[in-house]
């Protein structure tokens, strides 16, 4: 009976130690995964870096968009008065 109970005891050890020693990571292995997380961090912080480029150049255009509005609501004002002076030069004549 000792001998039935040491086998499945030696199997079990036999297998404890192959699993650890299985899925432990070897320097390469961890140099391999921090250069990737290097590499993933340079890459995101290349995103944020183009993200916030194309943020400003965004809030750029659209202070030149409102500044071109202001300027055409001021052209039309000016358009609107010079139309109003031609009608009122027209009429006079006509009446003449």
């Amino acid at each position: 009976m000792r001998k039935s109970l040491g086998t499945p005891a030696k199997i079990a050890a036999l297998a404890l130690v192959v699993g650890l020693a299985g899925g432990c990571a070897t320097t390469d292995q961890l140099n391999t995964a921090n250069s990737a997380a290097r590499s993933a961090q340079s890459t995101a912080q290349a995103a944020q870096s183009t993200a916030q480029a194309a943020q400003s150049t965004a809030d750029q255009a659209n202070q030149k968009a409102d500044e071109a509005l202001q300027q055409a609501a001021a052209n039309k004002k000016a358009i609107d008065a010079t139309n109003e002076k031609i009608n009122r030069m027209f009429k006079k004549t006509m009446y003449k």
